[in-house]
């Protein structure tokens, strides 16, 4: 019997590692989960694997955002990651200057994803250009590289990057954003981009994470179950596609 095709990309939530947002994120369906660190887990990285390890995801990491961090706690990170198998691990381009190289002295083969922040369109693309690994996030391009210019011009800039860099892509960060509306709402708020979107990776047969990237007052069983809902009826369709292509 065939196989059917099916993308290799994988859905994600992000979450802090508490035990609600974990076991919210199970219940809703996710199998994925991005965790979003800060110093005082780092100190705690076995504790908080244990917790990670009741629940049935899988993990990524996204580094803390505030310095100072003390070697100990970058060694603690570093642990963290090979505990929980991590892939990649999220790094705001400030903390990867503070911070990267010694990362890497302490594990040469971390992947650290640099992300994009509010970068206007020539910074973007130097940023793309710059580093080895990258995090898109899908939000701040819109919203700040291109000024929340229309969605036509989104997925036309969305295209081009992932062409020319789409293999340096280790995360994408997707939330259900609209020109001026609020940040860090959950896909499902805007399932035109959310599909658009899955589907632009898919055809370059993207294999990491994409996150939701959800603030945790929106992260209720309900709301995260609908970005779920969301996944699986793209998937449903794109799968039922390349079985009819074949």
């Amino acid at each position: 019997m065939t196989t059917p095709p099916s993308p290799q990309l994988k859905f994600a939530t992000k979450a802090a590692p508490l035990p609600k947002r974990l076991k919210h994120a199970q219940e809703a369906g996710f199998r994925h989960a991005e965790l979003f660190l800060n110093n005082k887990h780092l100190d705690q990285w076995k504790g908080l694997a244990e917790l990670a390890e009741q629940y049935n995801l899988n993990y990524g990491l996204h580094f803390p955002n505030r310095p100072p961090l003390s070697p100990k706690q970058l060694k603690k990170s570093v642990k963290l990651y090979r505990r929980l198998d991590c892939d990649a691990m999220v790094i705001h381009h400030p903390m990867y200057q503070l911070y990267g190289q010694d990362l890497l002295d302490i594990d040469p083969d971390l992947c650290l994803a640099v992300e994009n922040h509010r970068l206007n369109l020539k910074n973007f693309w130097q940023w793309a250009a710059s580093n080895r690994y990258l995090t898109l996030d899908v939000e701040h391009m819109w919203k700040y590289t291109l000024k929340q210019g229309h969605f036509d011009l989104l997925l036309k800039t969305l295209k081009k990057f992932l062409k020319q860099h789409g293999s340096q892509v280790r995360r994408v960060h997707l939330p259900g954003y609209h020109p001026s509306g609020k940040e860090h709402q959950p896909i499902s708020f805007n399932p035109r981009l959310g599909k658009k979107v899955f589907t632009a990776l898919a055809n370059i047969d993207y294999q990491g994470l994409v996150v939701s990237e959800t603030r945790p007052t929106l992260q209720t069983v309900d709301l995260l179950k609908q970005d779920v809902d969301l996944y699986q009826h793209w998937l449903k369709k794109r799968t039922a596609k390349l079985l009819k292509k074949r």
